[in-house]
């Protein structure tokens, strides 16, 4: 089981939601919390089918700012335990009969004059050593001069009241992999600066509960904050495949090598002298060599995309300024890959494509869902009905 927690500064951009589809499909979270979303409830509740998670609870953004959303599935039991416009907490229960244990996204107050506020809500929310309690989300503080690059000093009372409420909590990290720092301010040269504002927290009650458990900081493509995975014991990603019929997929077409593979196929058709034999050979020939190239090239894109991930994970953990131009081409790179795949939804859903502006993927996954239900022979009727 998995949980997914990001400050996605916003899902207005099609590019974050696409990469928060990326994210959901690679990892397969049980969980998924969602700060500064910037969005209607009605967006959310879009983005949750879509998603194919089944429950969801919002709190509301304030007119551009803010928003929280926590989004789950139905293979784990959870209610709703707390919330506020700053965190939402569920009551989670064990696997298989396994005790209660709380779990909890964390929103820090941006403005640090408010930020003890943030403390008092993080005391507030603890349910004492006795239930296992998560806590995991951007606290927009540091607890550690050494969790911070570039820039100027954070106050050190600013730390001293985070670690002090930590502490007050009994609270620890739970094990980290990957980079340290997961935010930037993007920023070249001199003016770059990074910080450890996101982090995830357990007690430990909860961690003799999960041992083995730990937090993985991912790279991103849109935000200025990594996404958080937590993987708890017994992850598992179980999916299932079937053949379909061969269907000309719209997005060849942007593919490299496409324009001189068609062309390639029909200067090489032999002529029979019967225009219609011709052109059925000529198809069926396009059949055959577009699946084994597509089959080819998707291996290589696959290849590549996660070679562009890795790579990107690479260069955001030594960014100081310098990377980053690589950077940016390597999200480009990905974003392209993710255009290309979100085209190939678009044909499948066999609706009018939309030109400019929001891509309604919710809309076009449903559609081709609704397609797939309607193509199934669920059963027949004979003279006895």
């Amino acid at each position: 089981m998995n949980y997914l927690s990001w400050n996605c500064r916003g899902l207005g951009n099609p590019q974050t939601v696409h990469e928060l589809h990326l994210l959901v499909l690679k990892k397969s979270p049980a969980f998924v919390f969602l700060m500064e979303t910037k969005c209607s409830r009605n967006r959310i509740e879009s983005l949750k089918k879509s998603l194919k998670l089944d429950n969801s609870f919002v709190i509301d953004c304030k007119g551009r700012k803010g928003g929280l959303a926590f989004l789950w599935r139905d293979e784990v039991e959870a209610v709703v335990h707390t919330y506020t416009q700053h965190h939402i907490s569920l009551m989670v229960k064990g696997a298989e009969g396994g005790k209660e244990w709380l779990l909890t996204g964390f929103y820090g107050n941006p403005n640090t004059s408010r930020r003890k506020e943030s403390w008092q809500l993080l005391q507030a929310i603890n349910p004492g050593s006795l239930i296992g309690w998560v806590c995991v989300g951007d606290f927009n503080e540091i607890l550690n001069f050494n969790e911070k690059w570039g820039g100027a000093l954070r106050p050190k009372n600013q730390i001293d009241e985070f670690r002090a409420a930590v502490d007050a909590c009994g609270l620890c990290d739970m094990d980290l992999v990957g980079n340290k720092f997961t935010w930037n301010n993007g920023r070249s040269g001199g003016a770059f600066t990074k910080e450890r504002l996101d982090r995830a927290f357990c007690n430990s009650n909860w961690s003799e509960s999960y041992p083995n458990s730990n937090v993985c900081t991912l790279s991103t493509l849109c935000s200025d904050h990594c996404p958080l995975l937590v993987r708890f014991e017994g992850s598992q990603d179980h999916r299932t495949h079937r053949d379909r019929p061969f269907r000309f997929e719209a997005h060849w077409a942007m593919r490299d090598g496409y324009q001189h593979l068609m062309e390639e196929i029909w200067q090489n058709n032999k002529d029979s002298g019967n225009k219609v034999t011709d052109l059925k050979e000529g198809l069926n020939k396009c059949k055959q060599k577009l699946l084994q190239w597509d089959k080819r090239m998707k291996g290589n894109s696959q290849q590549q995309l996660s070679e562009n991930m890795t790579l990107l994970d690479d260069l955001q953990k030594k960014n100081k300024g310098h990377l980053n131009e690589q950077v940016k081409q390597v999200q480009k790179a990905i974003n392209n890959q993710l255009e290309e795949d979100n085209l190939r939804w678009k044909q499948r859903a066999k609706q009018k494509w939309l030109r400019e502006g929001d891509r309604n993927t919710r809309f076009f996954h449903q559609s081709a869902s609704f397609r797939r239900r309607n193509n199934n022979i669920k059963k027949l009727v004979n003279e006895e009905g």
